[in-house]
């Protein structure tokens, strides 16, 4: 597994023992992902939720938004009123 790409894609800054340790625990995960696929769920029926509530519906509120200008105060670089972000292509 490379582990550095995927703190690259992530935008983290790993050093080599927290990599070391992400990658062992990224491992278990598979392997547990792995070991569910071997379960046979043929005679399981398909839930898509188990609380038993059936469309729980709001009518919908229409608010204020942000403003532009508040949308926009926290960024960190912002270009003719837009946001500026790091695009990285592989």
């Amino acid at each position: 597994m490379n582990i550095s790409k995927l703190a690259t894609l992530a935008n983290l800054s790993l050093s080599a023992d927290e990599a070391k340790k992400l990658e062992n625990q990224f491992q278990v995960t598979l392997e547990f992902v792995d070991h569910l696929k071997e379960i046979d769920t043929a005679e399981i029926k398909e839930t898509s939720h188990v609380t038993g509530k059936t469309n729980q519906f709001r009518e919908d509120e229409i608010t204020t938004g942000l403003t532009q200008a508040q949308a926009l105060q926290n960024a960190p670089k912002t270009d003719k009123d837009f946001f500026v972000s790091k695009i990285k292509w592989e």
